[in-house]
């Protein structure tokens, strides 16, 4: 059917009454001819080596199903940036040992009480005995800088819990009175306070990081049955775990609910179950194949790649839903069943391939970006729309030839209000472009100026709702004792014992100073505030030397 160069193509057309034609091409006979040649070559060679063909699917779909098991789920800092990257961050460890804190907090009417600070003495010393925990600071066991009449003592600020209520006020004079600890571990107003875990950093490994959270929540978690208060859990790993577990049990719920939804509207849709089944089929191979390719380059997911599976979920039901279509109108239409097949494989071939292509295209793009999951995500994902499309071409025209006809014909499901309608949205008429420039000119200039708010952030707390316990656990230790993420500089003198330069410490306080004014920081604290303190310590207390001393070998 030709009509000035160009051709009308209808999924069955050339199979006797199968004359209707859904949708016209712009297309030479001789390109047209061209394209259908080889759209039945390649075909017919499926079908001479469909065995064959089916064994190496088979083959490669057990295999790559065997390391697609293996995925893992990894969020580290590492996973995020490539080594040249992280050159200053991986110096900063080797000389600091790790940045990474879990914080239990609570608050009472005075956290200096007998029952706060039995508390605090109970979780600080359950936290010493986990793995991976390097060391704890709380109220029961921080050493503070002290002057006193012929020396300089670095004591615990208590050791254990003092009985007496005089030695209880005195331990909390002496913690409000030190320049630190009020700005991280207790709130000056004693009504908050925290115990601090710092956590050993292991380069590229996370699930140590999952097992031990589980244990400190176990330990909060028993705390509070005992007195009664709510222990909150905050900082950089309670996140990056509470990502994992929500990840997890996401994919969990999601994935399949996702495969509940696309049944019920292509058992609509298609009328039949056994039609449904062929997508089905399509979607778990292709995911399967996408997620052994990815433990293949050693990627993990995180949670950028984690939404590569509803991705190509998508693509691999899109390709496969238009052949199953295409070979139930064939059927409608009088086509015998490998009459239908051939057709509909040739018809579709090069739209199925177009539509694969510049979507592998525009995933690949994804190659130039800075950020490793980004590009793992272009990689990952742009394979497993082309691998959609392989198993599409290759699986559903075999699986086509095998199944009953009858058992693909519609039964009535396929028509009625949504057939009707997709059938009036698929005839192309005039009046429907003018509708269209006019729709889309009105939706455009809107979102002209609503695309200029658009904003960049990674703050991690927007992951999670409102209400959500790790949420309000994080901002609650923010907003009443200090914050639980850190950011850290390096400062590097350039020379020998440079640090002992009073120069370089009052730049120092003054970069404090500023980081202070920004809005989102608790506290800053450096070098130059134990230098401080040590000076204020060596003068007997005296408020005012608190300050850096006038020259290097003072500071030394």
């Amino acid at each position: 059917m030709e009509d000035d160069g160009a051709r009308l193509l209808s999924v069955s057309g050339g199979c006797g009454a199968c004359g209707t034609a859904r949708f016209r091409l712009p297309d030479t006979a001789a390109f047209a001819a061209a394209r259908r040649g080889m759209a039945e070559r390649l075909y017919e060679r499926i079908e001479r080596h469909r065995w064959a063909t089916a064994i190496v699917l088979a083959v490669v779909t057990v295999a790559l199903g065997l390391l697609a098991a293996r995925v893992r789920f990894d969020n580290t800092i590492e996973s995020y940036f490539f080594e040249d990257d992280l050159s200053d961050y991986n110096r900063f460890l080797s000389v600091f040992g790790t940045d990474e804190i879990v914080v239990l907090g609570f608050g009472a009417d005075d956290v200096f009480s007998r029952e706060s600070l039995e508390l605090v003495d109970s979780l600080s010393r359950r936290l010493e005995k986990l793995p991976y925990v390097r060391r704890v600071l709380s109220l029961t066991t921080v050493r503070i800088i002290e002057g006193r009449e012929d020396s300089v003592s670095f004591d615990r600020l208590t050791e254990g819990v003092p009985d007496d209520p005089a030695a209880r006020e005195n331990l909390r004079r002496r913690a409000l009175a030190d320049p630190l600890l009020p700005r991280t571990i207790v709130s000056p107003d004693s009504r908050a306070t925290v115990v601090v875990a710092e956590i050993e950093h292991l380069v590229g490994e996370f699930d140590y990081k999952v097992e031990l959270l589980a244990r400190v929540r176990a330990i909060a978690r028993q705390a509070e049955q005992q007195t009664g208060r709510h222990v909150a859990i905050g900082g950089t790993s309670v996140l990056d775990d509470a990502l994992f577990r929500y990840t997890e049990r996401d994919q969990r719920l999601f994935i399949p609910l996702m495969l509940a939804v696309i049944v019920i509207v292509m058992v609509r849709l298609f009328g039949s179950l056994v039609a449904t089944l062929l997508p089905l089929a399509v979607v778990t191979v292709s995911i399967v194949w996408t997620y052994g390719v990815m433990v293949l380059l050693g990627y993990s997911v995180n949670v950028i790649t984690m939404i590569i599976s509803p991705l190509v979920m998508s693509v691999s039901i899109a390709d496969s839903m238009h052949i199953v279509a295409g070979y139930q109108q064939a059927l409608a239409a009088g086509c015998g069943r490998e009459e239908a097949v051939a057709r509909t494989f040739s018809a579709l071939l090069a739209p199925c391939f177009l539509t694969s292509l510049t979507t592998v295209a525009g995933l690949l793009s994804l190659v130039s970006a800075d950020l490793a999951p980004l590009r793992q995500f272009g990689i990952v994902a742009g394979f497993g729309v082309a691998a959609a499309f392989v198993v599409t071409v290759v699986l559903v025209p075999l699986l086509l030839r095998l199944l009953p006809v009858r058992r693909m014909r519609p039964r009535g499901g396929g028509s009625g209000g949504v057939g009707r309608a997709l059938e009036w949205l698929a005839v192309w008429r005039p009046r429907q472009a003018v509708a269209v420039v006019i729709v889309a000119a009105v939706v455009f200039v809107p979102a002209i100026f609503s695309a200029r708010r658009v904003t960049v952030g990674t703050n991690s707390l927007d992951f999670f709702h409102r209400g959500d316990v790790v949420r309000t656990d994080t901002e609650w230790i923010d907003e009443n004792v200090a914050g639980t993420t850190s950011i850290e500089f390096v400062i590097d003198s350039g020379e020998e014992e440079g640090a002992y330069s009073p120069r370089l410490l009052r730049r120092i306080e003054a970069f404090e100073a500023y980081l202070e004014e920004i809005p989102g920081i608790t506290t800053a604290y450096s070098l130059v505030d134990f230098v401080k303190t040590l000076n204020r310590a060596y003068a007997e207390g005296r408020a005012d030397a608190y300050r850096i001393p006038g020259s290097t070998a003072a500071v030394a």
